[in-house]
């Protein structure tokens, strides 16, 4: 029987990223060492080739319980040679009775392109079904990328409160 955990920040960074990995959908999705980072680069020439990769909390040491985590920290980069779809990233976030990536469970950012990273903040307080053990998140790294069209993603981090985030 899995534990449940003590409320600290759970971090997927670098390498260790790879680990909870389960699945990818026309997108390859490697540690980059000079980046030290996860590089996700969209794989399909289809004009909506909807390229995600899926992120398996239960493979987790402990149980992640959802009212423990009210922040989602996502440090990223997008290259300014990215296409011109490649601007809107869809996060799923399955918890409780969702138990997997569904349609309505999922917040939008635009994803900035630049040289340096920039950290994307969820309050998941206003996240209404974010409730019950945490199942795994999806990024769909882009809604509308194209070929080639990359994000390097550094962090994946759940922070308790704010202090931590």
């Amino acid at each position: 029987m899995k534990k449940y955990s003590k409320s600290v920040a759970v971090v997927l960074a670098g390498e260790k990223m790879l680990q909870y990995i389960t699945g990818t959908h026309n997108l390859n999705a490697i540690y980059d060492p000079y980046e030290d980072a996860l590089r996700t680069v969209v794989c399909s020439w289809e004009p909506d080739p909807d390229p995600y990769f899926l992120l398996n909390m239960s493979l987790l040491e402990n149980t992640l319980y959802a009212v423990e985590y009210q922040y989602l920290l996502i440090t990223y980069r997008c290259p300014r040679t990215n296409s011109q779809y490649a601007t809107t990233t869809e996060v799923f976030l399955s918890a409780g009775a969702v138990a997997g990536p569904s349609a309505g469970h999922s917040i939008l950012f635009d994803a900035a392109r630049g040289d340096s990273y920039a950290v994307q903040e969820v309050q998941m307080a206003s996240v209404p079904w974010w409730t019950g053990d945490i199942h795994n998140i999806r990024i769909d790294t882009f809604t509308k990328g194209r070929f080639g069209d990359t994000m390097y993603i550094d962090s994946i981090i759940l922070c308790r409160d704010e202090a931590q985030a």
